[in-house]
């Protein structure tokens, strides 16, 4: 059993140790199953039916959170059944409001109590996109806000790549502002 899609090598369950290098025959996508197969009469073509063996279903999902309200994805994941016979991967990516964002550890909580044991959730690559203000008020003054204007002023370029590179740095040094101000 392993996540689908990830490396062979990190598998849970049974491997075969024989040396016919053939042991990714073994893997699944995700839950075990057997076949079982009928043959009704002699050169009857078989009906093969699939009986699910494992409890535990192994998901990794990426979901890209840009322009969505968290609101609809904590629903999504509090409302699926059987969780707790799920190990979840769940990665975010995107960009969020500040707002939104606040909500992130409510989804995790979601994860790590509703869903097996060793599921688990990364969100280190959720940007939040602050107004103006918002950049403003939580970098204060100092070394932060000296970096803000030289971001600002990059933003501004004509150079389309520095434009970008600077955007994207301004949603980080929010997030590091954000996460790094007392609670």
């Amino acid at each position: 059993m392993n996540f689908p899609g990830t490396n062979p090598g990190l598998a849970t369950g049974w491997l075969s140790f024989s040396a016919d290098g053939d042991a990714e025959r073994f893997h699944d996508d995700g839950h075990g199953i057997a076949l079982l197969v009928t043959i009704e009469a002699a050169k009857a073509p078989p009906r093969i039916e699939p009986i699910e063996l494992g409890r535990l279903r192994w998901a990794s999902e990426q979901r890209d959170v840009t322009g969505q309200p968290l609101g609809s994805l904590i629903t999504e994941y509090s409302r699926r059944e059987n969780p707790e016979l799920t190990i979840l991967r769940l990665t975010l990516a995107g960009v969020m409001d500040p707002q939104w964002h606040a909500r992130l550890e409510e989804l995790r909580q979601i994860v790590q109590n509703r869903y097996h044991p060793g599921s688990s959730m990364d969100s280190d690559a959720v940007l939040i996109e602050p107004t103006a203000d918002q950049l403003a008020e939580v970098v204060g003054t100092g070394v932060l806000k000296r970096v803000l204007d030289r971001l600002k002023e990059n933003a501004q370029s004509t150079d389309a790549t520095n434009k970008r590179v600077a955007e994207h740095a301004l949603k980080l040094l929010y997030r590091v502002a954000w996460e790094e101000q007392p609670a």
